[in-house]
């Protein structure tokens, strides 16, 4: 049973902002997981988890909104978690893939029966 009543947003520690706004909110070149979702009458409904891996999560996540087959008049809005490596050796970089994987696993669980 889960008691923790907090958004799932805030429970993965993601910042929130609107689709059309991640120009500005996403720094250029960092790594990082988001979820583009969309707010609907009977709560969210979840299109995406981009997992950027070893390249920019703001390239991967525009990539996605241009590309992906959305509904018609929805208004998209997208929850993001960055990471900028102190460290760019390839172990840094692998671990903190490893570590995405596994943070957008658990938000696909957690987040499937919101998703289409």
């Amino acid at each position: 049973m889960d008691t923790n009543h907090a958004p799932w947003q805030e429970r993965f520690g993601l910042t929130v902002c609107r689709a059309e706004e991640i120009g500005k909110a996403i720094p250029a070149g960092v790594m990082g997981i988001a979820v583009i979702y969309a707010k609907t009458e009977g709560g969210e409904a979840v299109y995406l988890v981009v997992e950027s891996r070893a390249g920019s999560l703001l390239t991967q996540t525009t990539r996605r909104l241009e590309t992906a087959k959305f509904p018609a008049g929805v208004k998209l809005t997208v929850a993001f978690k960055t990471e900028a490596l102190a460290d760019a050796s390839a172990t840094a970089v692998h671990a903190a893939c490893r570590e995405q994987v596994i943070v957008a696993g658990a938000m696909r669980r957690e987040l499937r029966p919101a998703m289409r």
